[in-house]
């Protein structure tokens, strides 16, 4: 928000309305923030959190003026030859006497058609979310294994490029989104990252991502595997004695 402070010590009121004027006053109010102007000027006051507005929506910024030395404390703009091209028009600025009803001062006549408040309120696109970069794939592999990686990439849209790095060093024609080693040897081992290009000059970085390559044989035969080589042989031990009894 800004506005102006025409003198010192001059406290103000905000409030911030999501909705417009109707039936002579404001309606929803979102948020509201006050405080004392120390000095006379312009000051940008911070709101205490945003206000999501869309497009087309009508909303109002509502601030109560409080001054020892004027009795009509609110700043105002207007048009003057060859200093300021001010514009006002209905249903811009109000005024009220006690922050219930309020009246459109394009109505009371006279210069107050060209008059508007000087109160602004600033808007700004919400933050895009964060491009998402990460590696899934084999972190401990046996010599002789695949390595299979991949990149997974979110909140980044366009054409995108990629390039593997191990240890900080290009991997050649590593270029996809997915990465095979068919054959792990030792020297595969370290870290692992990947730049993406989204084809306008930024290059955003994968977290770096551990491979350990491990002699044959290291790694433990899963669960599953053991279940399976004990069924495997309870059938050939159950086939031998099939046999026998068919003799």
């Amino acid at each position: 928000m800004g506005t102006y402070a025409l003198d010192a010590n001059m406290a103000a009121q905000i409030t911030v309305y999501a909705g417009g004027y109707s039936g002579g006053g404001f309606s929803n109010p979102v948020v509201s923030v006050s405080g004392i102007f120390e000095e006379a000027g312009f000051f940008m006051i911070p709101l205490p959190e945003p206000v999501s507005v869309t497009a087309g929506q009508q909303f109002a910024v509502a601030i109560r003026f409080q001054s020892a030395s004027f009795v009509n404390p609110c700043p105002i703009e207007q048009p003057i030859p060859g200093y300021a091209n001010a514009t006002a028009g209905p249903g811009q600025s109000f005024l009220s006497s006690d922050g219930v009803s309020w009246t459109d001062i394009s109505t009371l006549g006279g210069s107050w058609g060209s008059i508007n408040f000087n109160i602004k309120a600033y808007a700004a696109a919400p933050e895009p979310p964060q491009p998402v970069i990460r590696i899934s794939g084999s972190r401990r592999v046996e010599e002789g294994q695949p390595i299979e990686l991949a990149v997974h990439v979110e909140n980044l849209p366009g054409s995108l490029t990629y390039q593997w790095y191990r240890n900080d060093v290009a991997i050649p024609d590593a270029v996809d989104a997915t990465l095979l080693i068919p054959s792990a040897q030792m020297g595969d081992a370290g870290i692992y990252k990947v730049a993406v290009d989204d084809g306008q000059k930024a290059v955003y970085w994968s977290d770096p991502f551990t491979v350990t390559v491990l002699a044959e044989g290291t790694l433990p035969l899963s669960a599953g595997a053991v279940v399976l080589s004990g069924l495997g042989v309870l059938a050939a031990a159950f086939g031998i004695r099939k046999k026998r009894l068919y003799r």
